[in-house]
């Protein structure tokens, strides 16, 4: 005889196809469905992972209504929103289906715990049912206040669409308008085509606000469809709305470019040490015109590695600089200095007239890589 919960009524046990699965010994059946079965929400695919997110953004604590709302749908598609919400309670101590239960309840525990924030996941360790821990949850961060709700209807009233396209702008005002509804929901009329109840008119005029919302915060660029669409005496639905918005854009190529910006100082001095490095033929790596295997030489002085503005030949040595006929020590880190002079140490010693020369080259070379 075969073990079935108490919950089965008379008629599921006089049913030849429920007698024919209790003929069967060992068989625990729920509702007169054996919990083995795909369809049974006790049953446990082997493939399931325990440890596993359920969403892709985990419970903080100002997301929790798109959070609930992305948990009940996965855990509705594993049929297993039973254990969740309570429809399916904890069975007796003596019930065959304590166990299946008890198994069923830690799989919801763990997909609960490593599905919120890890501070947050402290706080439910020590809950012994999932039920308990999602009430918790709810109680916690549900925030269906005053303070919430004026956060949410300040934040649409200040989303603009500035640089996103119109796709972008009105997936995130439509979030914010489905948070919003959480806590100021509208129920839907059931009154047939003769209603004349207040909530077809509540609805009416919340869904004209959305409309006038979206419209409102778009660019100037939208000027045109925007004026047309207000000035109907019976606005369109927001996803006619937007479609138009849409083709509009496409239609006058108004997708927002992405900005550019100017190298910053510390990658305008990197170019031009690697510049001055490559073609003044300053001390550093020792590759400067030797890499490119050809030297420029200057005709005044008949030196290579140096141009005409820098020529100490022609234009002067610096006062402290030394004959080059000592002995040169070993080469210095990259400099971007031009007129470089070293005391026997091997110190780069540079004089007020030098840098200011460096820093004349470093702007002329600044104005050559603007585009």
């Amino acid at each position: 005889m075969a073990i079935h919960d108490s919950s089965s009524s008379g008629d599921e046990a006089a049913n030849p196809h429920t007698r024919g699965r209790q003929s069967n010994p060992g068989v625990i059946l729920y509702k007169g469905v054996p919990i083995s079965d795909l369809a049974s929400p006790f049953f446990i695919d082997p493939s399931e992972n325990w440890g596993q997110c359920l969403v892709s953004q985990p419970l903080t604590e100002n997301n929790f209504s798109s959070w609930e709302r992305s948990m009940v749908l996965v855990i509705d598609g594993k049929n297993k929103l039973g254990f969740l919400n309570g429809k399916i309670p904890q069975p007796h101590d003596d019930s065959p289906l304590l166990e299946p239960w008890n198994c069923n309840n830690k799989l919801l525990l763990s997909w609960i715990q490593r599905s919120v924030n890890p501070t947050i996941a402290e706080s439910i360790l020590y809950v012994t049912t999932s039920v308990s821990a999602w009430t918790e949850l709810r109680e916690q961060f549900s925030q269906g206040d005053s303070f919430r709700i004026a956060d949410l209807q300040e934040a649409i009233f200040n989303l603009k669409q500035g640089t996103m396209s119109v796709s972008q702008y009105y997936s995130k005002q439509r979030s914010l308008w489905d948070q919003l509804a959480n806590y100021r929901f509208i129920p839907d009329c059931d009154c047939g085509i003769s209603c004349h109840c207040i909530l077809a008119s509540l609805r009416k005029d919340y869904m004209n606000d959305k409309v006038i919302r979206f419209l409102r915060n778009l660019n100037d660029s939208f000027n045109g469809p925007r004026s047309t669409v207000m000035l109907l005496d019976l606005l369109p639905p927001i996803n006619k709305v937007f479609a138009m918005m849409v083709q509009h854009e496409r239609e006058n190529n108004l997708l927002p470019k992405p900005q550019t910006h100017p190298p910053s100082t510390g990658d305008s001095m990197a170019f031009f040490t690697k510049v001055a490095g490559q073609h003044l033929g300053i001390q550093g790596t020792g590759q400067g015109f030797k890499k490119q295997g050809k030297k420029l030489v200057f005709t005044f002085c008949g030196y290579s590695g140096h141009t005409e503005d820098i020529c100490c030949k022609k234009n002067g040595y610096p006062p402290r600089y030394q004959s080059k006929k000592k002995q040169q020590p070993p080469r210095q880190a990259n400099s971007v200095s031009t007129n470089l002079a070293q005391n026997s140490n091997g110190a780069v010693m540079i004089n007020q007239s030098d840098w200011e020369s460096f820093q004349q080259n470093y702007q002329r070379m600044l104005h050559l890589m603007q585009p």
